[in-house]
């Protein structure tokens, strides 16, 4: 249990720092006017990159032979990290304007929700790329027992190999982005990593009780509460570099770790019915919105 919960801290920090990255990528790329939008547009990508991971390591067979550790390290550790609820719906409402705030709320969905299908589909072709079926799925005759269960042994391997290779594969596009940030260690970055694990910890220890309900309450509650805590976070106008950095770094990283809008999408596509999913996902909407009036009054100062 120790070292699960080591490495989902490891993976967390790994999530925030590609975020970041990824985020300041674009803020160079991209000239964006506006607190909102200088939050909103990086954080579409990074959540469209998690859920499309996430949908693949969901779907995907290969995947599914790894270690268990190791799904949980890339699902709720990494994916999770990646992909923030919180600043998507504290941005929405930073914008001062109703019909953009559902919009960006609508934007985030749209990129969202289908990236998780394509992630998924992905793997389907993978898996019939590589020819991987299911053991369910094959009948072996009876002469043909030692055979097959020699084939069985000299394809596990090849299993193993293809599946690391991917991941490094992975890990080595996802860490290219990372270059531009440590060319400065900035200090409110190094706050984010000090945070991400603790707010990735708590989502691990609260939604590990959505097995005990057929609605994942407690997703939707890790939502709220770091959607609230990045809320009242704006409040703060303490013209203190310090005391600025540590304000950036808990909403970057223990709250970005807390919220997930990779698990959103991978709950809702699990429910049995689709009404049930287009519930799920407009109740998480309307918490997060709830969660984000706060920011109203700093807009407002």
């Amino acid at each position: 249990m120790i070292l699960i919960l080591a490495g989902l801290g490891v993976a967390s920090i790994f999530g925030t720092i590609v975020r970041i990255a990824l985020a300041e990528m674009i803020r160079k790329s991209i000239p964006l006017s506006g607190e909102a939008f200088e939050i909103f547009f990086p954080d579409v990508l990074s959540n469209s990159l998690g859920c499309l991971l996430m949908g693949f390591c969901k779907k995907s067979t290969i995947f599914g032979r790894s270690p268990s550790w190791l799904q949980i390290f890339v699902t709720a550790g990494f994916c999770g990290s990646l992909t923030t609820f919180s600043a998507w719906m504290v941005a929405s409402f930073q914008t001062r304007n109703s019909l953009f705030t559902f919009a960006m709320v609508a934007i985030g969905l749209a990129f969202s929700l289908p990236l998780y299908i394509v992630g998924a589909h992905a793997a389907d072709g993978v898996d019939f790329l590589f020819n991987r079926k299911d053991s369910s799925d094959i009948e072996i005759d009876a002469h043909k027992d030692s055979d097959a269960l020699v084939g069985s042994q000299k394809r596990a391997f090849p299993d193993r190999f293809l599946l690391w290779t991917m991941l490094s594969v992975l890990c080595l596009l996802l860490l290219l982005p990372a270059v531009f940030i440590f060319k400065r260690m900035w200090t409110r970055q190094s706050f984010a990593c000090i945070f991400a694990p603790f707010g990735c910890l708590l989502r691990y220890f609260l939604t590990s009780k959505n097995i005990k309900w057929q609605f994942p309450w407690f997703t939707v509650l890790c939502n709220f509460i770091g959607t609230i805590s990045f809320a009242l976070s704006t409040l703060f106008r303490i013209p203190d570099p310090m005391v600025e950095d540590v304000i950036i770094g808990f909403k970057t990283g223990f709250c970005g770790c807390l919220t997930t809008v990779s698990s959103l999408t991978s709950d809702a596509f699990s429910m049995k019915r689709t009404i049930s999913t287009y519930g799920y996902v407009g109740f998480s909407v309307l918490a997060g919105s709830v969660a984000s009036l706060p920011v109203l009054f700093s807009v407002s100062q």
